[in-house]
């Protein structure tokens, strides 16, 4: 038998109880910091920084700056249509020659297209002025022209040659050639009204140094 009974029951109780707590700490550090296994919370938390927004809020953004813009330029033509020159020569910079010649595609659209010709940079425009005062109107799409939109495109093509002369793109060279060769087959045929006609040789006058010739 031990001598020592009392030390060794001492010594196993205290072994016993330091065990017990050291358990019980760290069954507490676990729960509270790691949940130890246990599943996560089912709220989710907020999104983290930059991440898309799910509720469309860039798409419908995006969607109403192009609204504004195609109102802006469906304004901007109904002014035109007033037929005031200022008007007139805020289209022609906003839309260009051939943007004109593409909105002059719709009949309602086509008197306002060619009015806004004669203040359009370069000879892009050109050609289809000479052919809507042929009285043609497949390059815009919309058929024959009417007289009075035969003699407005005369008067814008005369605006045209009118301008102080400046340096010319070699694909506005060719523009500007096909364009005399309309206005002066316009010059030469007897069928058409004399206003016609002689607004087509006053163009081609004024542009003898471009390398047109009237009859």
């Amino acid at each position: 038998m031990s001598r020592f009974p009392k030390l060794r029951a001492s010594f196993a109780f205290r072994a016993s109880f330091a065990f017990r707590a050291l358990a019980a700490g760290a069954a507490l550090a676990c729960v509270g910091a790691l949940g130890c296994g246990r599943g996560q919370s089912s709220t989710a938390g907020p999104p983290a920084s930059g991440t898309p927004a799910k509720d469309g809020s860039a798409a419908v953004s995006s969607a109403g700056a192009s609204s504004e813009q195609s109102q802006m330029h469906e304004t901007l033509w109904a002014q035109a249509k007033e037929a005031e020159a200022d008007d007139l020569a805020r289209l022609a910079r906003k839309e260009g020659a051939l943007g004109l010649v593409e909105r002059g595609a719709q009949p309602e659209w086509r008197e306002t297209a060619i009015r806004a010709l004669a203040f359009a940079e370069g000879w892009a425009g050109l050609p289809w002025l000479a052919e809507i005062a042929d009285g043609g109107g497949s390059a815009g799409g919309a058929g024959a022209a009417s007289e009075k939109e035969s003699l407005l495109a005369i008067e814008s093509t005369n605006a045209l040659a009118a301008r102080p002369r400046r340096a010319v793109d070699p694909e506005d060279a060719a523009e500007l050639r096909a364009g005399c060769e309309r206005l002066a087959k316009i010059a030469r045929d007897p069928k058409k009204p004399k206003a016609l006609t002689a607004g087509a040789i006053r163009t081609l006058q004024m542009l003898g140094d471009r390398g047109c010739s009237a009859p």
